[in-house]
């Protein structure tokens, strides 16, 4: 039995699909503060699909109090973009193969015909495409953790 089902709040994992911009800026805010290692990164060309895999905060689950401590939520989650016909990085290399990225933001730039991921450290990922058409799910059971991401909200 999870924990979350002992304090009797059964998990609901997320499945979302976004077909246009606003549907993109929903999902984004969802997944911001997703942690990512590089090899969970994969593109495959012939399928003209992108795929991602995310150690998630869950944004949607108010932290519990335990021993007047909060806590938050992660749950692994999977991102998928469909009819990306090419992929471009900047700031990914060799050097940072085992570092965790940490996801700020996805954009649709339109003029561009690009879907953009923006990564802390300056790192990108440009998918270029010619429409919106993202898939994303969550897979098995949240767990709690004390480290929650912190914003500065005087910039």
């Amino acid at each position: 039995m999870t924990e979350s089902k002992i304090k009797g709040h059964e998990p609901t994992p997320l499945k979302l699909h976004a077909a246009d911009a606003e549907d993109l800026q929903i999902i984004s805010s969802i997944l911001q503060d997703s942690l990512i290692i590089p090899q969970d990164i994969t593109y495959f060309a012939t399928e003209k699909r992108f795929a991602i895999l995310l150690n998630r905060f869950c944004w949607e689950k108010r932290p519990a109090i335990d021993n007047e401590e909060k806590r938050g939520y992660r749950i692994h989650t999977g991102c998928i973009f469909n009819n990306i016909n090419q992929v471009q990085q900047k700031g990914l290399d060799d050097a940072r193969s085992q570092q965790i990225l940490n996801l700020l933001a996805i954009e649709w730039h339109a003029t561009e015909q690009a879907i953009i991921l923006s990564f802390s450290g300056n790192i990108s990922v440009r998918l270029i495409t010619d429409k919106i058409n993202c898939y994303v799910k969550d897979f098995g059971d949240p767990w709690p953790t004390c480290w929650q991401p912190q914003h500065n909200k005087n910039k």
